[in-house]
């Protein structure tokens, strides 16, 4: 059996947390989870210290997190370690790691090559990338600035819903005042908030998390719903039309909520583009809408056709569910992807 180490933060349970524990779930490996927590830091240091260590990637404390990363990999011997998104663990760390004959696979699901963040924020996870056996790209457009990063094996990692927390509920069981048509997401400085205003101009009610309590303020077509993972599943499941926009920040082609949404049986009208279109049927198991005229325009139609409305949410839920998109598929695809590179030459490219 595999013996696998899942390292990353353990500040939410969707990233890191969310493949350890469906690791154990599949029954194919002994999981192990090392974790920096908020920076795992003693009591005695200020906010501001910590702040800045976890800020500029360096400090006292995270030379101690790899220390200690390096001695566990010592200790245990692990087959495989797979770091998510673990921007403390210095590239001088996993080169060590791998030197111990582990397997090591580096993945990140934001864009570590993206000019909206600053130039040291994925810098560990940019150098990391040539000492890595596997690299795994959250997005197409990543594939090949991983390579020129000097990765040996890039191979895309979709994103992903979890079972126990991304499921379908009969409505009667939700006692939670919904709006019709809701995104739950951040705000960024893109388009959307003109999105979100457009159907408000033609006065359809909309639900936003807290993020957007000041947006709009004090108009009775916004209802704002709580940002707590705890309630996110039972809106998208009281919701009729969940929306998805695409980060600009992140260069995203789509999104986790394209697989959560689907999954509870709740129509999504998200941005047309090539993936969602692969993806997804357009107009049979999602809506993609072009432009703001075609989004306020099929948003209104969905509204007014229900049978539809609720067959395609059911198409959808089918398409991702017989997909394999739950984070256990991921984890399944990643020990194929072990297995496979141990038994060829060190130097196989994947295709």
């Amino acid at each position: 059996m595999v013996k696998l180490l899942i390292v990353g933060d353990n500040t939410y349970d969707i990233y890191a947390r969310a493949f350890y524990e469906a690791a154990c779930r599949t029954g194919q490996v002994r999981a192990h989870f090392f974790h920096y927590g908020k920076m795992n830091l003693g009591k005695m240091k200020g906010k501001l210290i910590r702040k800045a260590e976890f800020h500029f990637r360096t400090g006292p404390d995270v030379y101690a997190v790899n220390r200690k990363l390096i001695k566990k990999c010592r200790e245990e011997r692990y087959d495989l370690v797979f770091l998510y998104s673990a921007v403390l663990i210095f590239e001088s760390t996993v080169r060590r790691i791998k030197e111990m004959g582990c397997f090591t696979a580096v993945y990140c699901n934001d864009d570590p090559f993206s000019n909206s963040f600053r130039r040291f924020y994925w810098k560990n996870v940019r150098n990391s990338v040539r000492h890595a056996d596997m690299v795994y790209s959250y997005r197409p457009a990543n594939i090949k600035r991983y390579y020129r990063w000097g990765a040996k094996n890039v191979k895309l990692l979709l994103p992903y819903y979890i079972e126990s927390r991304n499921y379908f509920i009969e409505d009667s069981q939700i006692q939670m005042d919904v709006p019709d048509v809701v995104f739950i997401g951040h705000r960024e400085d893109d388009n959307r908030d003109e999105y979100i205003r457009a159907l408000l101009d033609h006065g359809i009610k909309v639900g936003l998390n807290d993020h957007w309590s000041d947006f709009e303020s004090g108009s009775p077509l916004i209802t704002i719903l709580p940002s707590d993972m705890n309630q996110y599943n039972l809106i998208l499941n009281k919701c009729r039309i969940a929306l998805v926009f695409l980060s600009g920040i992140n260069n995203d082609t789509y999104t986790r909520r394209c697989f959560e949404i689907p999954i509870v049986k709740t129509l999504m009208i998200a941005p047309y583009n090539d993936d969602l279109a692969e993806m997804f049927q357009d107009g049979i198991e999602a809506v993609l809408y072009k432009d703001k005229d075609d989004f306020v325009k099929k948003v209104q139609y969905y509204l007014k056709n229900d049978e539809e409305c609720e067959k395609i949410a059911r198409a959808g839920y089918t398409a991702v569910k017989e997909g394999k998109n739950e984070a256990a598929d991921r984890i399944r695809q990643i020990l194929s992807d072990y297995r496979k590179l141990n038994r060829s030459s060190a130097d196989m490219v994947f295709e």
